[in-house]
């Protein structure tokens, strides 16, 4: 990780860059919250970030940066931490018991959600775009790379967490949050809602969009009107089987997710799946997720979806 660093920002022009960038008007306030999407973090009047991410800023952006050298400093206890080289590489014994899970071979991940945030960004943007063009994943695809989930270079980022910039992480929340924005921004909401429900339902059926949803901001769906209530349970009908299908894969790598430490309880990367408990009116609460591990979790919620199905069913 590079030098960390003070640093004084122009937020006046981060804010024209962004309004021309994006060709809607940027407000003060959102510039600030693009702002920790990317990486700067904010104490009183100060700001601070790794050189690596100042330096994706425009001249201009940056008034001064200062690095914070290392002064003494008491003794850290590391004892609750897992080891650096665990987010990053896998023993043999690990990924051969990984890949005797059934689709080990479909965990695979496209390129461009890998790199530092404004760079994903960018390119998340230009692929929903494209999705919302064609109203399918499909075509916006095309000729894109993937890898395999195992072989990602650094961790898996499960939101907006500016305590790792690094340009080998994995960025799946991005590209959640950029199909929202892109959808809501670009057309009248129900018309939006349509296009990002049928998105969702497609793409959950592939393992990289299940992790996007799953790690992504609370925003699976927007809040409609009453009316719209049974289309977003039939939707989510559709999306939660393929879902879980995934989950017990993800959860086996939480120890890749950025920020994801032991005894922390339930997983910030899981914290989107509230939509589906609360959409069936399951008996699930916060105090029991937080008392149980994500694969845990997980089978109870498919205990619960199986007896849902049964009922339905009568």
């Amino acid at each position: 990780m590079s030098q960390p660093c003070i640093v004084k920002l122009d937020l006046e022009r981060i804010a024209a860059n962004l309004t021309a960038e994006r060709g809607t008007s940027v407000s003060a306030a959102e510039a600030l919250q693009w702002l920790e999407e990317e990486g700067f973090q904010r104490e009183q009047d100060q700001w601070f970030a790794e050189a690596a991410v100042i330096a994706e800023l425009r001249r201009g952006e940056v008034t001064d940066a200062h690095p914070i050298l290392p002064g003494p400093q008491a003794p850290l206890d590391y004892s609750d931490e897992r080891p650096a080289q665990s987010y990053y590489t896998l023993s043999p014994d690990r990924r051969k018991q990984l890949a005797s899970m059934p689709d080990y071979d479909k965990l695979l991940i496209p390129e461009f959600l890998c790199g530092l945030p404004r760079e994903v960004r960018q390119k998340s943007r230009k692929i929903v775009r494209k999705a919302i063009k064609a109203r399918s994943w499909k075509p916006a695809l095309a000729g894109q790379s993937f890898f395999h989930i195992d072989d990602a270079p650094g961790l898996l980022m499960s939101g907006q967490n500016s305590a790792f910039t690094d340009q080998d992480n994995v960025l799946p929340y991005i590209l959640a949050d950029e199909l929202f924005e892109v959808a809501y921004d670009s057309f009248e909401r129900s018309e939006a809602y349509s296009i990002d429900r049928d998105l969702r339902i497609e793409g959950t059926a592939d393992f990289w969009f299940s992790l996007c949803t799953v790690v992504g901001s609370l925003r699976w769906l927007p809040v409609m009107p009453q009316s719209f209530d049974d289309d977003l349970r039939r939707a989510a009908r559709l999306c939660f089987p393929n879902i879980m299908k995934w989950w017990p894969h993800i959860a086996a790598r939480d120890d890749r997710f950025g920020g994801s430490l032991p005894k922390s309880g339930w997983p910030n990367w899981g914290i989107p799946q509230e939509f589906y408990y609360s959409l069936f009116n399951w008996p699930i609460t916060w105090e029991y997720l937080r008392s149980v591990d994500a694969l845990t979790a997980g089978k109870r919620f498919w205990e619960l979806w199986k007896a849902d199905e049964k009922q339905n069913a009568k």
